[in-house]
């Protein structure tokens, strides 16, 4: 039996679409983020095989390819992080309100 290998841009891809026929907010939410990630896989890789490695043998971006792989990866996680906090302070009413439910008082 092979092993099937799915890329979460093409699956994300596919989210996206099937959620614009249905109009399903969720979904379409859940396909950008994987095509988000998929995006970001990828230039993460191109950046450290090309300008990191020089998988190719051609320098193509010179020193500034040197630093690119570090400024992706800053780059990635401060979005990561606001994404993170925005979502916390989206949930954070609604699992303050069922904390307090879930509270005897004597």
């Amino acid at each position: 039996m092979a092993a099937l290998h799915h890329h979460p841009f093409g699956v994300g891809l596919g989210m996206y679409m099937q959620a614009l026929r249905d109009r399903d907010q969720h979904a379409l939410r859940t396909g950008r983020t994987l095509i988000f990630i998929g995006l970001m896989i990828f230039l993460i890789g191109f950046v450290l095989f090309e300008s990191i490695l020089g998988i190719s043998g051609r320098d193509y971006f010179g020193p500034v390819g040197k630093a690119a792989l570090p400024a992706l990866l800053i780059r990635v996680g401060v979005i990561l992080l606001v994404r993170s906090v925005q979502r916390g302070r989206k949930t954070l009413p609604a699992a303050n309100l069922a904390a307090s439910r879930s509270r005897v008082i004597w």
